[in-house]
């Protein structure tokens, strides 16, 4: 694990997407952090993961970065105890904490002011079990100005 950590550079949020009513009856969607981590954020243009999520081969859908997180740190998303908390935590968190409809924020120089990005897929290291790649697209910039 110690050879992985000087590649941690960036800061990032992972965030889930909530619709909040506006005073006009509208939604807008809002996203609330659920975590604050550490990670290698790579441009990955040239994907050689091919998966198919939700009938989509994600490979020719323009996964544009590729996240590396440590899996302890993200292991604790989505947990929530059973019914009675008869058996300890629900199992099917435990098997992928990285869900489809979360969101990654990439900060750059302040918490609000970076790219936000879509989250395609979530590959766990299987040799070391030790890090998930996070496949992603970029959605918007956000901080910038513009």
């Amino acid at each position: 694990m110690s050879w992985m950590l000087p590649k941690l550079k960036q800061r990032i949020q992972i965030q889930k997407g909530v619709n909040a009513p506006v005073g006009s009856g509208s939604l807008e969607r809002e996203y609330t952090t659920l975590l604050r981590i550490w990670a290698e954020v790579k441009s990955d243009k040239k994907s050689i993961f091919i998966q198919a999520i939700r009938g989509i081969n994600t490979s020719e859908e323009g996964n544009s970065h590729m996240i590396r997180v440590r899996k302890s740190a993200v292991s604790c998303l989505g947990r929530s105890f059973t019914i009675a908390f008869s058996k300890g935590f629900d199992s099917i968190s435990d098997i992928n904490a990285i869900k489809s409809n979360y969101f990654i924020f990439v900060e750059e120089s302040s918490q609000d002011r970076g790219r936000r990005m879509a989250i395609n897929g979530a590959q766990q290291d299987e040799v070391h079990r030790e890090w998930v790649n996070i496949l992603a697209s970029e959605m918007e910039e956000r901080g910038s100005g513009e």
